[in-house]
């Protein structure tokens, strides 16, 4: 049987390799309370990712290639040093939590605003100088 959900939390995991991706079935990936310095690109590349637990780590850059985890409905990355999200963050538009409290972000994309399915969003204990028009969120 395919696996559908991997925890490895708790451990002391600096990097995930990016033979990751060759367990396609994967729809939940939790990660957090390691050391993880990067998240290798290939994780945009799982399809049926539906929820992505990555906080407590030492996350400095939101990898590019993840708003690419169209199915993906809950995004934490709680407490880390992010200090950016792409341009295209906004493209997870089946997103429904986004937990990215405790970081170093300055400001967010626009894009955020395509955010339509957002229930729940928090950004509190971050550098916010801005924040972007939320009318298009429920």
């Amino acid at each position: 049987p395919d696996v559908s959900e991997m925890k490895l939390f708790n451990n002391n995991l600096k990097h995930l390799p990016p033979s990751i991706c060759k367990v396609t079935a994967l729809t939940s990936l939790a990660l957090s309370d390691n050391m993880l310095q990067d998240l290798p690109h290939e994780l945009g590349l799982l399809e049926h990712l539906a929820s992505l637990i990555i906080s407590r780590n030492s996350l400095e850059v939101f990898p590019d290639k993840l708003v690419h985890l169209s199915s993906l409905t809950e995004l934490r990355a709680d407490m880390n040093m992010i200090q950016s999200l792409p341009n295209q963050f906004g493209e997870l538009i089946n997103l429904k939590i986004l937990q990215i409290d405790h970081n170093n972000l300055e400001n967010l994309p626009m894009s955020l605003m395509n955010m339509s399915a957002l229930e729940y969003l928090n950004l509190e204990f971050n550098n916010l100088i801005l924040v972007p028009a939320v009318h298009n969120m429920r």
